[in-house]
């Protein structure tokens, strides 16, 4: 496979169109097609650039004697996984984060609507004693400490934290991998 039929199968493995690789590498679209036909050769700056942007050497993308088995371990490459991945970090803290803050606003919406009792322990002066009063009220973490849901409140916050983190790395790693090429 020759140079240009790589970068065909690259870009293609990608989803790209010549278009789109070219404004990645800031190059013209005839240029990109030029490289895929075999009319030209890009320059060192744009092999590397090549190289990085796909993930794959300047080797790989250079030399012409490849086996086989390389064409098709690169047909079914990381490339189209990695963006399968990317979606379902991006799915999996969709839901943590909508699950955990649903289920917070359930709890808080529920605190409004339905009375907690409360206990709440006071030194009473003229009997020289603790008394413990009791209060009825619609408090959210009376709420939540009368019906016992504090640990639901810990699995649902953790549940939305780990959602917003994938969201968070995924935000990264785009940014993180645009400004490597």
């Amino acid at each position: 496979m020759n140079f240009g039929e790589k970068l065909q199968l690259l870009r293609k493995a990608r989803g790209l169109s010549q278009e789109a690789l070219a404004e990645q590498l800031g190059v013209t679209r005839q240029a990109v097609s030029k490289w895929e036909l075999g009319d030209a050769t890009p320059d060192l700056e744009n092999v590397v650039a090549l190289a990085r942007f796909f993930g794959v050497s300047t080797d790989y993308l250079l030399l012409a004697a490849q086996e086989e088995q390389e064409e098709t371990t690169l047909q079914t490459s990381a490339m189209p996984r990695c963006r399968a991945a990317g979606y379902v970090h991006r799915l999996l803290g969709w839901i943590g984060l909508g699950t955990g803050s649903l289920c917070w606003l359930i709890i808080w919406i529920l605190s409004t609507m339905i009375q907690a009792r409360e206990a709440e322990e006071v030194y009473n002066a003229h009997a020289g004693c603790y008394e413990v009063l009791t209060r009825v009220s619609y408090s959210f973490m009376g709420f939540v400490n009368t019906y016992r849901l504090s640990a639901i409140l810990w699995v649902t916050g953790i549940l939305a934290a780990v959602g917003a983190g994938l969201l968070l790395y995924g935000i990264w790693k785009r940014r993180h991998t645009k400004e490597r090429t």
